[in-house]
């Protein structure tokens, strides 16, 4: 039986287990000196060495291991790596194992069909103008938990757990039962065991032995959805977030355990030909990491949330962070839909900021993120950016900017970035700044209408069915209209304004500004926004 519960504990080991451990790795290691090379025990070796977290003394015999044996003992030594921490070195690792194997069993090792829901497996078996190995290419590069730690974690993580097999194989398990091919599944899909716990039978069991199998407690379901790997440009806001409820697949990161929703804002604006990306971030919300994880030192005033949850205590599974850093690491990733892996990326530090980063108009997959190396945690917002090529005298708008309301107005984009929310979620009667861009005035000056409305947004697909035909539309719960005097000079024109929001019913709305030209068609932005 397997639990995963995020409140989960691994207790204190009885020391009679830990000191018969300790008696089978030595009998072990007596045995191996007698028999040099034996892959069996070599693999008992790593796998009770590894059960408490004495990764040097693994290496060292991973290390160790003859080249006779091939691609295995490369993989050997790179699940050591990555179960270290060290994705960088493990992938190198796995890559000289997969170089060294029947190209048959290579593929199957990078194929992430058991992984993976229906549509997502469907996609992978025909990905459109991909071609195979591309789509396999595209989902790893895609599932990377974070961007901002070094390698590709779940590429590693996903060999690690393939190679374990080895490691199971004609041995017994805690639980009693022999290796086999549902314990492989499970291998696959949830990862590696963290902890055992014996329960009390009861009456008419016939005195059957019970354990229960608990997964890392910080697991979540972090690869990407069907959107995501068919369109990762139009991938809408809010679809991909980590899973905590009964994923069909999971991951806990060795670099980071605990992988949170993110809390961004993010907009879209225009420079000199190229894209200009905005993102304002703030600590997650998450309950779950608020709990278990200390807050970053460098958010002022936050301190521990939690004082029995501090870095030092972890499980012994897990590698130290002696020497990691306590500060907060930040990034704001664009990777091109095309496949290539050469993202526009800015970095930053803190609990939070604003970080902004130029790339050419097209599409891509943003990634917002945190990262706390003491801490052991990260947060991400991942979504869709898609903007095509404008000619200069097309009028449009850039997107819509949730600013905290100040004393003034600002007047220029570099004035209000600092203003910039790191949320989209507001109160009812809130009062906030939106601000945004226009584009492609011209110089004749033509006077501007602009129309502000906030609009409920329908929740049913009836309901939306019959609002895109017409029949059915609420009318909008706040509008305001006005006219501006035209600009005689080409260039984005920045404004904004302060809104006082109605008394609101909690749910979803969409904020919508009109731009309107004499003789010229409409143009419209839109900002979704949460109300709580």
């Amino acid at each position: 039986m397997t639990e995963g519960d995020p409140w989960w504990e691994p207790s204190e080991e009885d020391p009679r287990v830990v000191s018969e451990r300790d008696e089978l790795l030595q009998v072990l290691e007596e045995i191996g000196s007698m028999i040099p090379g034996d892959r069996w025990v070599r693999s008992q070796q790593i796998r009770y060495l590894g059960d408490i977290g004495r990764w040097p003394e693994a290496e060292r015999i991973a290390r160790e291991c003859p080249d006779k044996e091939g691609w295995w003992c490369h993989a050997l030594l790179g699940y050591v790596l990555h179960r270290s921490g060290e994705a960088v070195e493990s992938l190198a690792s796995f890559s000289e194992a997969l170089d060294r194997m029947d190209p048959a069993q290579a593929q199957d090792w990078r194929d992430p069909y058991p992984l993976l829901e229906y549509p997502a497996s469907k996609w992978l078996r025909n990905p459109g103008e991909l071609g195979p190995a591309q789509a396999v290419d595209r989902f790893w590069a895609l599932a990377d938990p974070l961007f901002l730690t070094p390698g590709n974690e779940r590429l590693s993580e996903h060999f690690a757990r393939t190679f374990a097999f080895t490691l199971f194989d004609d041995s017994v398990l805690t639980m009693g039962l022999p290796w086999g091919s549902a314990f492989e599944q499970l291998l696959t899909r949830y990862g590696f065991v963290a902890g055992w716990e014996r329960v009390p039978s009861e009456i008419g069991d016939g005195g059957l032995r019970k354990v229960v199998e608990h997964h890392h407690p910080e697991s979540r379901g972090l690869l990407p959805p069907f959107e995501a790997l068919e369109d990762p440009a139009g991938l809408p806001e809010g679809v991909w977030v980590p899973d905590d409820d009964r994923p069909r697949t999971a991951s806990a990161p060795v670099r980071a355990p605990l992988i949170a929703r993110g809390e961004a804002q993010t907009a879209v604006f225009r420079r000199s030909g190229n894209l200009l990306v905005l993102a304002s971030y703030a600590v997650p919300k998450d309950t779950v990491l608020r709990q278990r994880r200390p807050q970053p030192a460098s958010v002022p005033g936050l301190g521990f949330l939690s004082p029995d949850r501090t870095p030092e205590h972890r499980p012994l599974w897990e590698p130290s962070i002696e020497g990691f850093s306590p500060d907060t690491l930040s990034g704001l990733f664009l990777l091109a839909d095309t496949g290539s892996w050469a993202p526009f990326v800015a970095f930053g530090s803190g609990g939070e900021g604003v970080l902004q980063v130029e790339a050419p108009p097209g599409g891509y997959l943003l990634s917002v993120e945190q990262w706390c190396p003491a801490g052991r945690w990260g947060s991400r917002v991942r979504q869709g950016v898609s903007a095509a090529v404008i000619p200069p005298d097309v009028p449009h708008l850039s997107d819509l900017l949730l600013m905290d309301r100040g004393e003034t107005l600002p007047e220029t984009l570099s004035e209000a970035a600092p203003r910039m929310r790191a949320t989209t979620e507001l109160h009812s009667e809130n009062r906030v700044t939106v601000g945004w861009e226009a584009y492609g005035l011209g110089r004749r000056g033509e006077p501007l209408t602009f129309s502000l409305s906030l609009v409920e947004e329908e929740g049913s697909l009836v309901r939306r069915a019959l609002k895109r035909i017409g029949l059915f539309r609420k009318p909008p719960v706040l509008t305001l209209t006005w006219v501006e005097e035209g600009v005689a000079r080409s260039g984005p024109r920045f404004r904004a304004i302060d809104v006082d929001l109605p008394r609101l019913r909690e749910g979803r709305y969409v904020l919508r500004l009109e731009m309107a030209i004499p003789y010229r068609s409409k143009v419209m932005s839109n900002r979704r926004i949460t109300v709580s």
